[in-house]
């Protein structure tokens, strides 16, 4: 029935029945959006046909141009009675897909507050979002059966200093906590090269101020005294069986922690 319609539609816009073509785009868009036609269009009445003595008259249109006008106005609206029509049909699946998302977080036994061996607390809540005091990261299960997530934190920033031989580096990262390097290999002065971390990674620091460690990547830069290299942190996150205490991994070693059950989570 719907495709006998849009037949129709389209045999009479060749035909140039106009106003046939407008109640068929009104009807059209007023059904794929499931609404009646009344809440969308108001109909204005037809003007009565002047006389051909007054085509000339000043200010009145030539037919041919109306006509070339109607046809843009009506095209228009059928471009536009499109789009309302495919924004309305996959919007809906858009929610579904956001919710099926969801879907993928164990959100009945990793969301709580946890007591970090490192001294952290990391609230873990289940619309797979946590965070560390003001700073947020999010969550994922990696294999429900086997009870391991992943947690991945913003940018993990190290400020350091080059020592006056060009050996070591140390200073803070943005957690506040000490970070140390020792050099491996490398032209002095230069940062370029590899560099062996107190966590025992090797960081191979290159030219184009690009570096790695491990899996991990990142990039830095000079910054007055100091070098500044920038890189993401990931938790691996192995969950206990009665859901009590989990231990995590990352680049810079091992924690454990312990669940707060006096806090649920979000």
């Amino acid at each position: 029935m719907q495709r006998k319609r849009h037949y129709r539609l389209i045999t009479t816009m060749e035909d140039g029945d106009w106003q046939t073509v407008t109640d068929g785009t009104a009807n059209i868009i007023a059904e794929a959006l499931d609404v009646t036609e009344e809440t969308l269009f108001t109909k204005i009445p037809n003007e009565p046909k002047s006389n051909a003595s007054d085509t000339n008259s000043p200010g009145t249109s030539h037919p041919a141009i109306g006509k070339q006008r109607m046809k843009k106005v009506l095209l228009l609206s059928v471009v536009l009675g499109l789009v309302l029509w495919a924004s309305y049909q996959f919007y809906p699946h858009k929610q579904q897909n956001d919710i099926t998302d969801l879907a993928h977080h164990d959100i009945t036994k990793l969301p709580g507050c946890w007591n970090w061996s490192n001294g952290d607390y990391i609230v873990i809540d289940s619309d797979g979002s946590a965070h560390l005091g003001l700073i947020g990261a999010i969550w994922k299960t990696i294999d429900m059966t086997k009870g391991q997530y992943q947690i991945t934190w913003p940018s993990f920033v190290d400020t350091l200093t080059l020592s006056a031989n060009d050996d070591t580096l140390s200073g803070t990262n943005n957690y506040g906590f000490p970070v140390s390097a020792t050099r491996k290999s490398g032209a002095k002065p230069d940062l370029v090269g590899s560099w062996l971390w107190m966590s025992g990674v090797t960081v191979d620091i290159r030219s184009d101020f690009s570096f790695s460690g491990g899996p991990l990547k990142g990039t830095w830069r000079k910054a007055g005294n100091n070098w500044i290299l920038e890189w993401p942190l990931v938790d691996t996150v192995t969950l206990s069986k009665n859901g009590l205490t989990l231990s995590a991994k990352n680049q810079f070693g091992s924690v454990t922690a312990k669940r707060d059950v006096d806090c649920k989570g979000g």
